[in-house]
């Protein structure tokens, strides 16, 4: 059939609709069972309802499914196997099932579940229906209308809008029972009131359940078309039946009209008659047969088969005989109206054979009800003894494998008392034992009885099969346990042995542990002496010892290693007796052999110290020998380049060879590294060496000053040599560009007047330039001199060459060349000036030459009377040369006088008129002149007495020069000497070298005296005779003389501050070395102290910690101490304090004491801490063994009460493994009675398991994990069972009382029934008189019978519902609704 079209998704009231009416729809064939469901959606995801809702449907048993247990929540995969088991019965029977999974169900899709049930009801309620060859909704649509046609307002045209007025409901019941209502009164408008009384009618009347309420159709826009179609099928079904049922009747009716049908009525008689025969005959042997396959499947089947029966064919076999006997009543009544012989049915086919067969088959059924009946109590007493079997075979099969398993365990055992526990346990074994063979017993019996009821059963085989593995495994046990008992008392044999040993390890360990300390303090001492000569003499004492202790050592580890050796070989993990182990005897052994390897490592340290100490002091010495033979070696060849004659060249060497003395820094510092390594190494004092680095550093910087000296002394030879060659070059270059330039001194213009200018020029050079430049020849050669006596005093090469072409002789042979030119050139300016001379003589006027005379003769005159100004040695030299060459001059002009005489000669061989004038005039003139040789000489005396004036202050020059060059280099040489600072090393020294220091500044400021006498005496003759420039000749101006006396004045005074500074840093260094010495000292007495307060603590490991802790505060006393001592050593090292002659203490040496001291406090308190550890091991292993004790007790006590719980379990098991469904209400009771008995049991074992909970919750607390959680689970679910057990059996004793009211209801139903039947028979037994009599009283009887089919129908529903609630047999009466 086609399926209607759903109502439109938006509209979610049709889900509504559909799941109220399929659930009604439901429910009406769950009713059968008395099983209603409330939700679609929900109630059947577990498909148990599903399943029973089919079997109904279906008269057909689905098979085994997983069934719901009140209160308890089914597992989804249980559920899913229920609801395939639906599925696939449901496409069984050729339903397609499109877009509908198990997942639907369990995940309640309502419109997937509403789609289900839709087409179910279809299958079951609308697929039947048939008119004129349409589809089952056609079909039902045109039933409705043909039924409803011709009523007012009715127009069926489908499935919703037309039944929403109600008319159509009413209308479909008025044309099949007009009775029950009347149409024409109803309205139309009044939809719900026509609904509802065609509701009403349809539920009370016709007992058809109301699947639609009245606001499914009116508050719908549109009324749901599958539930409308749900709720029509139904008044199809009933009505059809009907009509059926009143054909039959009608039939009765027109025999009286049909007489001539009798031929064929017999026929049709006898056809209907033989093949009810027929059936019957077949069917009581068929309910007569006894064949089983002894299953529970079979016997389901076979019930099933029987109730399909019931509900099938059996109505429809009943109405077949009710329609033969009908049919043979007709007959007779026709033949016996019309006085026709009576009927007489073909062999065997009479309606007594028919009610023969028709009882035999009633029989029969009744018999196979009965055997049925009979099969199920004996199935349900066989799944009842399979359950009690399953379950004490089960416990018996965990109880022999646990028991196996605990036999075959191979105990480890680690103590005495677990040997003796354990053994005590075993042998408790053979009590549980004996008393696990009633259990046997038991479990054999059930089997036993099992196996009778299962034979030819597969299961009977499975049965004898477990029993005899369980009877094999539990007969197995003894063995096991006889090996057990066997091997736990060797064990303890062991275990006893074990002891002996843990008491023998004890004696020998704690024996060794205390010898091993007093080994090891005593190698912790490393005192081998304070010399190399002691420290190697001690190696002997050192070899002893460290033999003797390593032997003893090695004997006793062995004798432990030989009884721990055999501790382990029997697996001893603990001693009560002693907390050590091989492992402490181990840390025995190896600290005795590292405090033999520490102090035989100590003691090659401190060899290799006094040998680093004593090669060290060997490298000093070589180091500071190596560098004084350096300073000499350097010394001499800074010395080798006074042969050089260059002083620039010499300088250079010098510095290169002096490297800004980095060289002797570089060596020195490797003297200092080696001096600084003896400090560190505590080196007091050197016997190899005298020197110290002061002292190298002190002639290092001699060399140093010296060097500088000599560096000085060359570029005050570079600077004359310099001036030397600056002079000659100039004066060369001056020679060289005039001695070219003469000859143009010598030329004139061929006159007189030329040849007088030209010897004007000439004596003007002559007394000028060439005068100046003859001074500086005579300077030049003064210079010279001066370069011969520094080369001389500075022991510098003995001759001086100035560089090629600038050598004395080659100036002396250039000036002597230039004057040989100059005495060519003015030979030729006299000659030439005589010849001009002779040639004016004539043309002169005697006048003329007289005054030029008398000129010349004023000014050589005004010059000679001149008194000049001389301050200077150039000076005198020049006016002394000025002087001769006026004076040559003069004797020059002595021919022009006779020149004048012989003109006065001539004028007056002439007869000069005046000659008198002349003659006076030439006398005039000839006496002026000779007054010129008069005042030269005076002048010329004059200028010598100047000259030598000169001479003098040059000589003072010179002597200035000379004593201010000897004070520079005394102050330069003293300057050495004031600053050799080095005083000495030691108090001592320094204090001695004060009256040293005096000599010194007294000596050195004498001769500074002297010297600085001699400098100012020349001073003052200098000032005295006001010496210009009197410092020409020396570099050393008087105010360096000053700086140069302060600078020696100032180092004598340095000198003084650096022997006080030295002699308070002496001071100071003598008081740090004392202040380190009673640091020292007072350092290794605490150190000392300490060490001795702690050899002497006695008492607990614990106490001598704190003691210790207390004592030596982490050092911290002495780490301040080495701290200051360090801080004060670092502070000397810093002040170059290396040596201390106040001790043999240094702070490397206090730190290694410390550090000795550390090592004995660490070891002292790690020996404690060992002994702590080994004590509080020794507790722990007490304590563990006490909590063993306690737990081997608890353990004990916990097995115990499990094993009487597992007991009152397995009892409990067999009472839950009694079935609760029993036959009657005292039997429910007396089950009941028996529960409340255990229950009262159940309640003292429950204190047994709490206190069990709490025996594990302890050994939880010990760490010993036990199954607490398995046996809690087993209570709970005992208890669970329990109460499963109370309700069921509560339940029980509910169903047993609703059944004896069923059997007492279907009695009372049954013998009404049976005695209308009995008047019905009797009312038509005896057919006499008028056939309108008999046709009227066989009218009569067909509608009594019409009614007694409600009556058959009350026996039948009756039994349906005994049927329902399973009841086989009815105390209150024999028969049966069947």
């Amino acid at each position: 059939m086609s399926t209607p079209q759903k109502p439109g998704l938006a509209d979610k009231g049709w889900e509504k609709i559909q799941q109220k009416t399929f659930t009604k729809w439901m429910n009406s064939h769950l009713a059968k069972r008395g099983l209603k469901i409330e939700d679609v959606a929900t109630e059947l995801s577990d498909g148990v309802k599903l399943i029973q809702f089919f079997e109904i449907i279906s008269n057909e048993a689905l098979g085994k499914y997983e069934a719901a247990k009140p209160g308890v929540d089914m597992m989804r995969i249980k559920k899913a196997q229920n609801l395939n088991l639906v599925l696939k019965f449901v496409q069984s029977k050729g339903i397609r099932l499109l877009n509908i999974g198990v997942d639907d169900f369990l995940d309640s899709n309502l419109k997937i579940i509403l789609g289900f049930i839709w087409t179910i009801i279809c299958k079951y309620s609308i697929d039947d229906i048939s008119e004129e060859e349409l589809t089952a909704k056609d079909a039902l649509l045109l039933w409705c209308k043909k039924k409803t046609k011709g009523y007012k307002d009715v127009d069926v045209q489908n499935f919703h809008m037309s039944w929403k007025d109600g008319l159509a409901f009413c209308a479909l019941i008025h044309a099949h029972r007009p009775d029950l209502l009347d149409f024409d009164s109803l309205n139309k408008a009044d939809a719900a009131g026509n609904l509802q009384l065609a509701f009403d009618v349809a539920e009370k009347k016709l007992g058809l359940p109301s699947l639609l309420d009245v606001t499914d159709i009116v508050d719908t826009v549109k009324p749901d078309e599958r539930s409308v179609m749900t709720y029509v099928a139904q008044f199809y079904h009933l009505f059809s039946a009907n009509k059926q049922q009143e054909v039959a009747g009608r039939r009765v009716g027109k025999l009286v009209d049909l007489l001539e049908q009798i031929e064929k009525m017999k026929e049709e008689y006898n056809v209907a008659a033989g093949a009810f025969i027929e059936w019957a005959q077949k069917k009581a042997p068929a309910f007569a047969d006894r064949t089983t396959e002894n299953t529970s499947e079979d016997l389901s089947k076979k019930i099933g088969d029987m109730t399909e029966y019931r509900g099938g064919e059996k109505p429809e076999k009943q109405a077949e005989k009710v329609k033969i006997d009908g049919l043979f009543n007709a007959v007779a009544m026709k033949l016996r109206s019309n006085n026709r012989p009576p009927f007489v049915p073909a062999d065997g086919f009479g309606v007594k054979d028919v009610e023969n067969w028709w009882n035999k088959v009633g029989d029969e059924e009744k018999n196979r009800n009965d055997w049925l009946a009979k099969e199920f109590a004996r199935w349900q007493k066989i799944e009842q003894l399979l359950n009690r079997f399953e379950q004490k075979a089960k416990a018996l099969e965990a109880w022999n494998a646990s028991k196996k398993q605990y036999l075959e365990t191979v105990e480890s055992v680690d103590s005495l008392r677990d040997a003796q526990s354990k053994l005590k346990r075993a042998e408790a074994f053979g009590e549980e034992y004996s008393a696990s063979g009633k259990r046997v017993n038991e479990l054999k019996s059930l089997a036993a009885e099992l196996v009778t009821l299962l034979a030819g059963n597969p299961k009977a085989e499975v049965v004898s099969a477990r029993l005899a593995a369980i009877e094999g495994a539990w007969g197995g046990l003894p063995a096991l346990h006889d090996a057990k008992v066997k091997d736990l008392k060797e064990k303890l044999a062991l275990e006893e042995k074990k002891e002996q040993l843990r008491q023998n390890w004890a004696q020998l360990a704690d024996a060794y542990q205390l010898w091993s300390r007093g080994v090891v303090s005593a190698n912790n001492v490393h005192n081998f002496g304070n010399s190399i000569e002691d420290v190697e003499a001690f190696v002997a004492t050192l070899d002893s010892q460290d033999n003797e202790n390593k032997k003893h050592n090695d004997e006793k580890k062995a004798a432990l290693d030989a009884v721990w050796k055999e501790l382990q070989e029997l697996n001893v993990k603990d001693n009560r007796y002693s907390a050590l182990t091989d492992q402490d005897v181990a840390a025995f052994h190896a600290n005795v052999l590292a405090s033999v390897d520490s102090r035989r490592k100590a003691y090659e340290a401190e060899l290799a110290r006094q040998r680093a100490m004593e090669e060290a002091r060997k490298k000093f010495a070589a180091a500071a020998a190596d560098f004084v033979a350096h300073l000499q070696k350097r010394r001499e060849a800074v010395a080798a380049h006074n042969s050089e004659p260059d002083p620039v060249a010499a300088v250079q060497k010098v510095k290169e060879t002096f490297a800004d003395g980095a060289p002797d820094q570089q060596a020195l510092q490797g003297v200092v590294a080696l001096e600084q390594e003896l400090g560190k190494l505590g080196v007091k004092e050197n016997r190899h060496t005298t020197l110290t680095v002061p002292q190298l550093q002190q002639q290092s910087d001699k060399f140093g000053n010296h060097v500088r000296n000599v560096i000085a002394q060359l570029q005050d030879e570079q600077d004359l040599k310099d001036d030397f060659v600056a002079r000659a070059k100039a004066l060369l270059e001056w020679i060289n560009t005039t001695q070219p330039t003469l000859a143009e001194k010598k030329s004139g213009d061929n006159t007189l007047e030329g040849a007088r200018k030209a010897n004007v020029a000439w004596r003007a050079y002559k007394s000028g330039l060439a005068s100046e430049k003859g001074v500086e020849k005579s300077d030049l050669h003064a210079l010279y001199d001066n370069i011969l006596k520094v080369l001389a005093a500075n022991n510098r090469p003995a001759t001086y060459t100035p560089p090629a072409g600038h050598a004395l002789a080659d100036v002396d042979g250039a000036w002597d060349a230039l004057v040989a030119a100059e005495k060519l050139v003015e030979a030729d300016i006299k000659a030439e000036l005589s010849r001009q001379e002779k040639i004016a003589a004539l043309v002169r006027q005697f006048n003329a030459d007289a005054g030029d005379f008398e000129a010349l003769v004023q000014e050589a005159a005004s010059y000679l009377q001149t008194e000049e100004t001389v301050d200077s040695l150039n000076a005198a030299r020049l006016h002394s040369r000025l002087l001769q060459v006026k004076q040559e001059e003069v004797v020059a002009a002595k021919s022009q006088l006779e020149a004048l005489q012989a003109l006065q000669g001539q004028i007056a061989g002439l007869n000069y008129h005046d000659v008198a004038t002349v003659n006076a005039r030439v006398q005039a003139l000839a006496d002026s002149y000779a007054n010129l040789s008069t005042l030269a000489a005076a002048k010329g005396e004059k200028l010598k007495a100047a000259n030598a004036t000169e001479e003098a202050k040059e000589s003072l020059r010179r002597a200035y020069a000379t004593a201010a060059s000897a004070f520079s280099r005394f102050v330069r040489e003293a300057l050495d000497q004031a600053n050799d600072n080095n005083f000495g090393n030691s108090l001592a020294t320094v204090s001695a070298a004060k009256a040293d220091v005096d000599a010194l500044a007294s000596e050195l400021n004498g001769k500074a005296a002297a010297l600085r006498a001699d400098i100012d005496k020349v001073s003052a003759d200098i000032q005295s005779q006001n010496v210009a420039e009197p410092h020409k000749h020396s570099r050393v101006k008087p105010e360096d003389v000053e700086n140069l006396a302060k600078s020696l004045a100032d180092a004598l005074a340095k000198r003084e501050q650096a022997y006080q500074a030295s002699l308070e840093t002496q001071q100071r260094n003598d008081a740090k070395c004392s202040e380190f010495a009673k640091l020292a000292d007072a350092f290794v007495a605490h150190l000392q102290s300490e060490r001795e307060a702690i050899e002497k603590l006695e008492g607990a490991p614990e106490a001598k910690q704190a003691a210790i802790a207390d004592l030596h505060k982490d050092g911290a006393a002495a780490k301040e101490s080495l701290a200051a001592i360090s801080a004060l050593a670092a502070e000397m090292e810093s002040l170059g304090i290396f040596t201390n002659i106040h001790t043999s203490h240094s702070a490397t040496s206090l730190t290694g004491k410390n550090e000795q001291q550390e090592a004995f406090v660490k070891n002292t308190l790690q020996g404690l801490t060992e002994e702590k550890t080994r004590h509080e091991r020794a507790a722990q292993q007490k304590a563990e063994l006490e909590a063993r004790e306690k737990l081997e007790g608890l353990q004990i006590e916990y097995n115990l009460k499990a094993g009487q719980l597992a007991t009152f379990f397995e009892s409990a098991d067999d009472l839950h493994a009694e079935a609760t469904r029993v036959k009657s209400v005292a039997e429910a009771k007396k089950s009941q009675d028996e529960y409340n008995t255990f229950a009262g049991q159940f309640n003292d074992q429950k204190a047994v398991h709490d206190e069990l909970v709490a025996l594990a919750e302890q050994l939880k607390a010990a760490g010993v994990e036990v199954a607490v959680a398995d046996v809690t689970a087993r209570f709970q679910a005992t208890q669970a069972a329990s109460e499963e057990r109370k309700s069921a059996l509560t339940a029980e004793v509910a169903r047993q009382e609703a059944n004896d009211a069923l059997c007492k209801e279907f009695a009372t139903v049954a013998s009404d029934f049976q005695k209308w039947l009995q008047g019905v028979s009797a009312s038509v037994a005896d057919l006499a008189g008028e056939l309108e009599e008999q046709i009227k009283k066989l009218g009569s009887a067909l509608e009594t019978l019409h009614g007694g089919n409600d009556k058959l129908s009350g026996v039948q529903a009756h039994q349906q519902k005994l049927d329902a609630a399973q009841v086989t047999e009815n105390p209150h009466c024999s028969g049966s609704g069947r």
